[in-house]
């Protein structure tokens, strides 16, 4: 063999070991999630954490709103429209007037109580006697029920 051929020939190729493979592998993995929680991750929780803070900011705006709801309703009573005689009135004295207006007021029928009309009776039969020792025994006359007044609020 001369030297020209010495130097051509290839020297051997070694096959990549399986351990520093997995070892790469790993820390390529690790690298890859680091840059997902650098630009996902913490983003994503300070998303949630705004969320948090503006639910806290509703429930204040809430809660003044109707603090100042209440307030205006405690006070006496004040005009909404003086052209059709309304006002506001705290509901602790509206209660108070309705107590005392219906003591006023003296308990009275809503509507008169009308009977109903009895229907017309057919032809009495004789009742059929439904044992050998049951006495047939005659059925009363019907009675007539009086006419119902009329209604106040029928048209004549």
């Amino acid at each position: 063999m001369s030297a020209s051929e010495a130097t051509l020939t290839a020297a051997p190729v070694r096959k990549p070991s399986l351990f520093w493979t997995v070892v790469w592998g790993y820390i390529l993995l690790t690298i890859f999630i680091v840059f997902v929680m650098i630009f996902i991750g913490f983003p994503a929780q300070d998303f949630e954490n705004s969320g948090i803070a503006r639910e806290k900011e509703r429930i204040k705006i809430r809660e003044e709103v109707l603090a100042a709801a209440k307030k205006e309703q405690s006070e006496g009573p004040t005009w909404i429209s003086k052209e059709k005689g309304t006002i506001r009135l705290p509901i602790n004295e509206a209660m108070a007037l309705t107590v005392d207006r219906l003591k006023i007021k003296k308990p009275r029928a809503a509507n008169p109580i009308e009977t109903p009309a009895a229907a017309p009776a057919a032809p009495a039969a004789a009742p059929v006697a439904t044992t050998p020792n049951a006495a047939a025994t005659p059925a009363p006359p019907p009675v007539a029920a009086p006419a119902p007044a009329p209604s106040p609020a029928a048209p004549k």
